[in-house]
């Protein structure tokens, strides 16, 4: 026998993700307050978890519009925005929504790590400077510190991925007076020239 008291609210939000469904998801916001979003619904997880889990950019937009808390926490203690960056295939789109909502573009997650640097430690290659662009748009602090200590320049030239080297150059960053670790001659050689076209377009740029 049904019960008419049971909340079937839930059920019909972790559906409506499933099926990438935003009208119906709309339907389960408008009956939602803060509170039913930001408690575990499914799984131990909460709703906005379980949009960026399913890679559903579009409709954590949607749940962080109703009042879904974008500095909460997943069921395993990460940040959502860390959540965000482990998704393999829609972790642009999903971070995008996230700061979008006014999520924090330099707050540190469970393991220490500023976003910047978490870029680095989960993003393929060929979609770091993708997610770092988008972070640095939204106000990340580029001279931020891993928790090793390491800027990001640091990190940029230990890659010795010259378009790398160039964007981060170019995004502004404190230039180090030495080269890092062991870096390679001509790497640091190349690099040093960036930061002296950098210097000098932007000299251009303030005449």
């Amino acid at each position: 026998m049904l019960n008419p008291f049971r909340d079937s609210r839930p059920e019909k939000l972790v559906r409506a993700i499933e099926k990438d469904d935003a009208v119906a998801l709309a339907k389960v916001l408008s009956k939602a307050d803060t509170d039913f979003l930001n408690r575990p619904l499914h799984d131990s997880r909460h709703a906005a978890e379980l949009a960026i889990l399913a890679g559903r950019p579009k409709l954590l937009v949607q749940i962080l519009a109703a009042g879904a808390d974008t500095h909460g926490h997943a069921r395993d203690g990460h940040s959502l925005m860390e959540c965000a960056l482990l998704h393999p295939h829609e972790s642009l789109g999903l971070i995008g929504a996230l700061l979008q909502a006014g999520a924090d573009p330099n707050a540190a997650g469970h393991d220490g790590q500023p976003p910047l640097h978490a870029c680095f430690d989960h993003c393929p290659p060929e979609r770091l400077m993708l997610h770092l662009s988008r972070l640095l748009q939204s106000g990340a602090a580029i001279d931020c510190r891993d928790r090793d200590g390491r800027s990001l320049i640091d990190r940029a030239l230990l890659s010795q991925r010259r378009e790398l080297i160039h964007f981060v150059i170019h995004s502004g960053c404190t230039f180090p007076d030495n080269a890092p670790g062991s870096l390679d001659a001509e790497t640091w050689e190349y690099a040093r020239r960036c930061c002296q076209d950098y210097q000098i377009r932007q000299q251009f740029l303030a005449n």
